[in-house]
């Protein structure tokens, strides 16, 4: 009996050093992702300073800004959902089910709010006194659709802990959308037609993670959809959306309330300067990706001993490094 519990507590070690090994390179690869969107944020905004005007600018980050909170109802917190139920598996019919019945739920939401979005913009447009906003978020709703069903992906990745893909794609994400902002530029568009970016972006990467996802984690496909999965997840969803919802509000309330009070082009200025603090506050939610499959794996295996290893080391770095960084 003593040598079986010195073998499982030699066991128990090493997962926790596998563990917490993995979970470090996952970390600094998507750090890596983050400075990319530091970089990404301060070469879009500087290209469209340089080559066209303020007003321009602040167009696009209003319709921006417009984009990442309708994207959180369009998605409805069932990302969320994915990352649970995945977590929680390696039954590959399972996965299948729960990925499918997921993207099935949120391109339904996602269609509803493009929709809903594209017939207010008008309003918005009118209470901002800006015709250019109005169009930025028309031209941001058939994005929203593609965008909503890549979060989905994106969290299939984090929920099977593949956070190097994730990173990856991530990082695929912002330089699609530099080139694509580059090639509109040069075409001759400005302003609210700028917005059409995020659709080439989103649209390429609808075809590498679809590709990517049905060769290496799951076969995914209508007919594994599931009606009880559907709800499963819009109730998970519901449940955990404020919390998505307010986290991305964060980040982008400051540039819609300025698109209200002022100028587009005081808008563009400001939020030139709201690109470092947004690529600072994504530090913290680097880490919560990486943390939520671990802790979803860890508690339904009932580790909670191994749970407490993991987040006391976790605080040990993460909490000296934040206080350094916010000198």
């Amino acid at each position: 009996m003593r040598m079986q519990s010195a073998v499982l507590n030699h066991k128990s070690r090493i997962g926790q050093y596998l563990l917490a090994s993995k979970f470090s390179n996952d970390v600094l690869w998507n750090l890596g992702s983050l400075a990319l969107l530091g970089v990404s944020g301060v070469v879009i905004n500087s290209i469209i300073a340089h080559y066209q005007s303020a007003a321009s600018l602040g167009v696009f980050n209003q319709a921006f800004a417009f984009y990442i909170v309708l994207s959180q109802l369009a998605v409805g917190g069932m990302q969320f959902s994915i990352v649970k139920y995945l977590s929680h598996t390696d039954d590959p019919d399972l996965m299948a089910t729960v990925v499918s019945s997921a993207i099935m739920a949120i391109a339904v939401t996602a269609g509803l709010v493009a929709v809903v979005a594209f017939w207010v913009a008008h309003y918005i447009g009118i209470a901002f006194e800006s015709q250019d906003v109005t169009l930025g978020i028309q031209f941001i709703c058939p994005s929203l659709v593609i965008f909503s069903i890549n979060k989905a992906f994106m969290n299939v990745l984090n929920g099977t802990r593949r956070m190097r893909a994730y990173a990856i794609f991530q990082g695929l994400r912002y330089l699609l959308i530099i080139a694509s902002l580059i090639g509109l530029v040069i075409a001759g568009f400005e302003g609210a037609y700028l917005a059409w970016c995020f659709f080439v972006s989103e649209f390429v990467m609808t075809i590498g993670l679809m590709g990517y996802l049905r060769n290496f984690i799951v076969r995914f496909g209508i007919r594994h959809v599931s009606r009880s999965w559907i709800f499963r997840h819009l109730s998970f969803g519901m449940r955990g959306f404020f919390g998505g919802m307010l986290s991305d509000l964060n980040t982008r309330v400051d540039i819609i309330l300025l698109g209200y009070f002022v100028s587009d082009a005081r808008v563009g200025i400001y939020s030139f300067a709201a690109v470092f603090a947004e690529g600072f506050a994504q530090i913290s939610y680097v880490v919560k990706q990486n943390l939520d499959p671990i802790i979803g794996r860890l508690t339904a295996a009932n580790n909670i001993d191994e749970l407490r290893v993991l987040m006391r080391k976790v605080v040990r770095v993460f909490v000296p490094c934040m206080c350094a960084l916010a000198q």
